[in-house]
């Protein structure tokens, strides 16, 4: 953890380094934001911790289980940074409370002093706040710096989390380093800890004897945290435990309102490193959870906000080193065009050898430069530059010291908005001091943020999203038709989005270089015809349904598998086929169980064909008379045609009974069955907003040639009263809202858009 703080901490330089008295809000528990913190506090004492609070936290949980109340390890880290080491005494009481005691379990199971006095003194004064303030007065934290816990209460809170296969984990030890009831301290490196049977939905807050959804509490978030909030100049989401340190300050009710109404920055400092808990996230997946946490997407139905990402956060700081991957087109979706990569090598050389500096790998490798020249023991006066639009800009600057000079580098150099080509002009005076990257920044934030694409070349656009989707050619001939698909299709989006004439965008996707019909041939596999007329098929079960819910969305319930991904074989029919039942079966028994598409694909061969397409309702067919359907990981998905295995085929884990179909041309109706369970769909998926939709509520227009099965998962309406339905697809989380689409509802059409209430089914148990 030390190492990665120590990479940002050039970074928050820069970012606070402009403005001292500025306040600063800092969302984080646990101990992944402590290597910056003895940096900030260099630059300004005007800082507010938030930490979240529960009564199962890492260090001190033995402590609570002893003395109950809420665990006070990641607070008591906090305060320690911020305390004072200026003179012997105050290093002497710093030393004491960050003192270990052995490791010993039947003693102090590597306790630290500071946990001891911070929960004596919680008990003392029956308030965590009096705790905080009297430890913070012991150990010398400057008074306008505050650690905020962000539920103010002496009860206990448990932190639980529900994963997207519908598995409940109580605990922040369980979710982020299970021991497994070893008393032995926590381990938290990854490589020994089990990885999660599912990604994490969400967090939340339950009694401190509650195990399941039925526990679950909604505390008032801490009013100091609501006040500051309401008047700091920056907000950071700072690295940690995404999930067990960031969102669990995320989910209250209040913090989000207020995070979006700021107009400030809004900064993520991204992880360096995967944890068990954000196993395979891109930079655009802590994005979403953290909005997620914000909108409270999956909490209360009457609390859930609808606000964009972009409105949450709009700047992130990146690791070079990172392993997290940053996905520059789906945060450009996302509407976050500012992306600062920490990129910096500095060599100062003081005993008359050659100085030199220089910069190299943009982000995401947009731009492979290196530069490279001489410095004399000098510093820059003036500095002249051509801007990317030709006009000279001329900077007059005050000598700084090289170390200022090393915490302003930042990655608005690199971000392709202004070429080192461009520097023309060098005035020198006679001091060493070096100046020179701060004077590029003004010009290259309003340049960065205006534009909707990176300003690069459209070669190199090409080959930034080749790596990134591990795209090869055959020779230069395929390369060069390819190029000029994908630069046709970046050009449409750009001009799409800048129209603005609806309410979704566009985005660069892995299907990027391909035409539509290209696109239409891999991807979309319903075969339109056979509805409806098998004599398995009964009568709408839903018909007399008179009232059903405002909203209605079946991943909160539990009902929904993660989205998969097709690939290049045309079987959508299975994958729809297989949610469906999915989401029946979870209905049914209470397991949600990921069950297998190839098994369809290889095995379902009478009526449907594999990846040259089918029909759901052959599929329902199908899992009745084969006596029911195996599970994804007995017989997992290959993309291709197969040869039916029959002894995977025989382990049944799910069966349904019948299946139905929905009276045909009816939304009402399509809307009865949905409130209901998971339903079957068939669209027209043909056009190029399809291919490239990735948020919003899609109105295009589109016809009702049904040619790919999806699965309606609920519905609902948008702020401004726009109705949709919730539709999950199985061209992976890249595409659309981490894969699902919002498909407008209650068109004029009978059909629905895109024919969506033409062909719905749905199987019965």
């Amino acid at each position: 953890m030390h190492k990665q703080g120590d990479r940002w901490k050039s970074m928050l330089s820069f970012a606070f380094n402009m403005n001292l008295s500025s306040g600063i809000f800092a969302r984080k528990g646990g101990t992944g934001f402590n290597g910056v913190v003895e940096e900030l506090k260099k630059l300004t004492t005007r800082v507010s911790h938030v930490l979240p609070v529960s009564d199962d936290g890492g260090s001190t949980a033995e402590i609570v289980r002893v003395l109950g109340g809420p665990a006070v390890g990641d607070i008591r880290s906090r305060c320690l940074r911020l305390s004072d080491q200026s003179t012997t005494e105050a290093l002497a009481v710093r030393t004491l409370l960050g003192h270990r005691l052995p490791l010993d379990a039947q003693k102090a199971k590597f306790e630290c002093i500071g946990n001891f006095f911070f929960a004596g003194a919680r008990i003392f004064f029956q308030s965590l706040d009096a705790a905080i303030f009297l430890f913070s007065r012991v150990s010398q934290i400057p008074t306008e710096s505050l650690v905020l816990p962000v539920i103010s209460t002496n009860d206990r809170l448990t932190l639980g989390c529900e994963l997207w296969d519908g598995t409940i984990i109580r605990g922040q030890n369980e979710i982020s380093h299970p021991t497994n009831g070893s008393m032995e301290p926590i381990n938290k490196s990854n490589s020994l800890v089990p990885t999660l049977p599912s990604r994490i939905k969400r967090v939340f807050y339950m009694s401190s004897e509650g195990s399941n959804l039925l526990h679950e509490v909604f505390p008032p978030a801490n009013p100091t945290v609501l006040e500051q909030l309401k008047s700091v100049d920056c907000i950071i989401f700072a690295m940690g435990s995404l999930f067990t340190s960031i969102c669990p300050s995320l989910v209250l009710l209040g913090i989000g309102e207020i995070v979006s109404s700021r107009s400030c920055p809004k900064v993520l400092l991204l992880n360096g490193t995967h944890d068990r808990e954000t196993s395979g996230f891109t930079a655009a997946c802590f994005v979403t959870a953290i909005t997620d946490a914000l909108n409270r997407t999956y909490g209360g139905p009457h609390n859930c906000l609808q606000n964009r990402p972009s409105q949450y956060i709009n700047t992130i700081f990146v690791p070079k080193d990172g392993q997290i991957p940053l996905d520059i087109d789906s945060l450009a979706a996302q509407g976050i065009f500012d992306v600062e990569l920490l990129d910096i090598t500095f060599v100062l050389v003081k005993d008359g050898f050659e100085n030199c500096f220089y910069i190299s790998e943009a982000a995401r490798d947009r731009r492979k430069i290196q530069l490279r020249f001489s410095i004399q023991p000098l510093s820059f006066k003036h500095v002249s530059i051509n801007t990317p639009k030709g006009r000279r800009k001329h900077w007059s600057v005050h000598e700084m010291s090289s170390e200022f000079v090393l915490r302003c580098i930042t990655c608005r150099i690199l971000q392709g908005v202004m070429d080192y080509s461009a520097i023309t002009e060098m005035a020198l005076v006679t001091n060493w001091r070096l100046i020179f990257a701060a004077l590029l920044v003004l010009e290259m934030w309003a340049s960065a943020t205006a534009r909707t694409l990176p300003d690069a070349s459209m070669i190199e656009r090409h080959e930034q999203w080749m790596a990134q989707y591990g795209r090869a050619y055959k020779d230069d001939v395929e390369k060069a038709k390819r190029f000029k698909i994908f630069k046709e299709n970046v050009e449409y989006i750009q001009s799409f989005n800048e129209a603005g004439a609806r309410p979704y965008k566009l985005a660069v996707n892995k299907f990027a270089d391909l035409t539509n019909e290209e696109f239409q041939a891999s991807r979309n596999g319903y075969k339109m015809g056979s509805y409806g007329k098998s004599s398995k098929v009964s009568s709408f079960r839903y018909a007399n349904v008179t009232a059903v819910p405002a909203s209605m969305d079946w991943r909160q319930k539990g009902a929904v598998t993660g989205v998969k991904d097709q690939g290049q074989c045309g079987c959508c029919w299975a994958f729809s086929a297989v949610a469906a039942t999915e989401g029946i079966n979870q209905l049914t028994t209470g397991k949600l169980i990921s069950l297998s598409e190839q098994e369809l694909v290889d095995c379902d061969t009478s009526q449907d064909e594999g990846c040259n397409g089918g029909l759901m309702d052959n599929a329902f067919e199908f899992i009745i008379s084969n006596g029911g359907i195996t599970t994804e990981s007995n017989y997992p998905y290959e993309g291709v045609d197969g040869t039916c295995n029959s002894k995977k085929e025989s382990s049944y884990a799910a069966k349904i009974t019948g299946y139905e179909d929905v009276p045909a041309n009816s939304e009402s109706a399509l809307l009865k069955a949905v409130a209901n369970q998971p339903v079957s769909v068939a669209i027209d998926a043909s056009g190029s907003d399809f291919q490239f939709y990735t948020s919003g509520v899609f109105t295009g227009q589109c016809g009702t040639e049904l040619d790919h099965g999806v699965t309606a998962v609920g519905y609902g309406k948008t702020s401004d009263g726009t109705k949709y339905w919730l539709v999950k697809n199985s061209w992976g989380t890249s595409w659309g809202e981490n894969g699902y689409i919002r498909m407008q509802r209650d068109v004029d059409a009978a059909e629905g858009l895109c024919g969506i209430a033409m062909q719905a089914s749905y199987p019965t148990a």
